[in-house]
């Protein structure tokens, strides 16, 4: 009987702070943070807040964007709610964006790495850029014929550099410089 009369004592007293005062607005959701000041207990409140802050950067508590890097459903159920016509930059990962290329290109270039990592490197950024070249000369008979003219001159040019240009086929570091140079059997 006296855990009951302490419970509901505690109650009365938590509804008499409810009803005295005002907490102060903090989430940039002034008129939402005021309506549930005004319909909720404060100590519900004070519970209630953390989670409107969590909306406010958009996380959830599924945890798939922080895991995965990619919005979940309840995300992107309020992008829908709020009819969002674009996705906010905090929702997409650098290493998910068109330009992530591109920032790990000036990465790379600013800083040394092991010679492995680096032929690495030059052979994606390489593929890549080829990649690109052939779909734009694929469109055309002349421009493809002319791109294929180019790229026989510029691999002649690269194993005449090899074969009398950088001591026996080695590189500055004393290793094979070719592709195969690079492919390790385990």
């Amino acid at each position: 009987m006296r855990c009951i009369s302490q419970m509901r004592s505690r109650e009365a007293h938590s509804d008499l702070l409810s009803v005295v005062g005002k907490p102060v607005l903090q989430s940039p959701f002034h008129d939402l943070e005021s309506s549930a000041a005004k319909k909720l207990t404060k100590a519900i409140f004070f519970n209630f807040r953390p989670i409107l802050f969590r909306a406010c950067t958009l996380k959830c508590s599924c945890l798939r964007m922080e895991s995965l890097g990619i919005p979940c459903d309840h995300i992107v159920a309020v992008l829908v709610h709020l009819e969002m016509t674009d996705i906010p930059d905090s929702l997409v990962l650098d290493r998910w964006s068109k330009s992530a290329r591109s920032k790990v290109r000036a990465f790379v270039e600013k800083g040394s790495f092991c010679w492995d990592s680096t032929i690495i490197y030059r052979n994606w950024m390489l593929n890549d850029l080829c990649r690109e070249m052939c779909v734009l000369a694929c469109r055309h008979e002349a421009e493809f014929a002319d791109m294929t003219d180019k790229v026989l001159h510029e691999i002649a040019q690269l194993k005449e550099i090899k074969d009398y240009g950088d001591a026996g086929g080695l590189n500055e570091v004393g290793e094979v410089s070719t592709l195969e140079g690079c492919v390790r059997d385990s």
